[in-house]
């Protein structure tokens, strides 16, 4: 969905900021986009990437959980992510460009408004994922949805509010590894606090686990994908 440029407000202070538009995925990538990603490139974390057995741990043996094929996928890391958005031509959010895309050209708390969450609304206080696009009335203004609840997602690391993320950025596997950040309260969260749109967190880049997955972004005609 395309977010246009305009001015909003981003972190917990409220500041006010504007960039150049760019597109956001409506829903985080889900299993079975991932396996589609996997089938074409046969794909392999690199040497390097620490704990090999944790990336897709919740398949059995390269085969998605039944009845899970529209939930995002999980059990992948930053690396992970950045080599889905490689293959697709299309590259990681940073984390205000996400931002931005949940809390609208007002800075509302929630994508949805300024209710407080509850299970009506999205995802959360929850044992799993969901399937994406179960809550499509509570979309951000831009029209994104599962931004809050579900996962969390990655996004790339930037001290620049306006800032354009780098196309693909280089990921130094050589310890000690550095950490990105991910945005989104997830399906495991219960406070009001985590469920924010300024809420965010530090991960290392090459952390899986089951609440964390991704969504990607399209920036300028760098991103295009070939005919």
């Amino acid at each position: 969905v395309w977010v246009p440029p305009a001015p909003c407000l981003l972190r917990e202070n409220n500041q006010e900021m504007t960039c150049e538009g760019f597109s956001l995925a409506r829903h985080p990538v889900t299993n079975a986009q991932f396996k589609a990603f996997l089938d074409a490139t046969g794909y392999h974390p690199p040497e390097k990437h620490p704990y090999p057995e944790s990336f897709l741990s919740h398949w059995n043996k390269g085969k998605i959980p039944k009845n899970k094929e529209d939930h995002p996928v999980t059990w992948v890391s930053y690396v992970d992510a950045l080599a889905y958005c490689e293959w697709a031509r299309l590259t990681l959010p940073t984390e205000w460009l996400w931002e931005k895309a949940a809390r609208g050209p007002d800075g509302r708390p929630y994508p949805w408004g300024t209710t407080k969450p509850t299970k009506k609304l999205t995802h959360y206080k929850a044992s799993n994922t969901s399937p994406v696009g179960r809550f499509s009335e509570t979309r951000s203004p831009y029209g994104c949805e599962d931004l809050i609840g579900n996962v969390s997602e990655w996004c790339q690391l930037s001290q620049d509010l306006d800032a354009m993320p780098s196309e693909i950025p280089e990921v130094d596997l050589t310890p000690p590894l550095k950490n990105s950040v991910v945005r989104g309260g997830c399906f495991l969260r219960a406070s009001d606090r985590a469920m924010l749109a300024a809420h965010r967190r530090m991960l290392s880049v090459t952390r899986r686990n089951q609440w964390v997955g991704f969504r990607p972004a399209f920036i300028g005609s760098w991103c295009a994908a070939e005919s």
